[in-house]
């Protein structure tokens, strides 16, 4: 996808294409890379956030996550349908920066992706909370209230002891 809007930002802005003037080769290949992107766009990145929010989150969020993925998919398809008209206008001549920020966004998601985002392929729902550490932060929250109630209740057995020893 990176690729695709790269070379397309980069035709627009080495030979950006004359109104009444026959296409060359590589405005042909500019346009197969938009098909490209879309193609990609398809099989990569379109559907990860669905999946993401309705296999991650626990049995009882799973809900609320999905709607909420669902709104913010929506907020954004929306953001970007009102931007890139601008951008196109604003961002260089023909708006080739508009298609190299897309692209840099592009590879900024592969290495985001690349670095912090474990693989679930092949995990059944029930170890995702493992994977994504839930597990561990329930034990951690557990054993800090744990110790929390132990010293409460001990300072207030220390309290009920010095009461006694005071009525004597």
């Amino acid at each position: 996808m990176g690729c695709a809007m790269m070379y397309v930002g980069l035709y627009v802005r080495i030979k950006p294409p004359v109104e009444d003037a026959p296409v060359p080769p590589a405005g042909y290949v500019a346009l197969v890379c938009i098909y490209l992107f879309a193609s990609f766009f398809q099989w990569g990145w379109g559907p990860v956030c669905w999946i993401y929010v309705s296999e991650i989150p626990t049995a009882r969020l799973r809900g609320l996550n999905v709607a909420l993925g669902a709104a913010t998919q929506w907020l954004f398809n929306l953001v970007i349908a009102r931007a890139v008209p601008n951008m196109l206008a604003t961002m260089g001549e023909g708006g080739y920066g508009a298609f190299i920020t897309f692209s840099c966004f592009c590879f900024s998601m592969f290495v985001f992706v690349w670095f912090l985002v474990p693989e679930t392929k092949g995990m059944h729902l029930e170890q995702m909370d493992d994977l994504f550490g839930v597990t561990e932060l329930v034990k951690q929250m557990d054993a800090e209230s744990n110790s929390v109630s132990e010293k409460g209740s001990q300072s207030g057995k220390n309290r009920h002891v010095e009461e006694i020893t005071e009525n004597k």
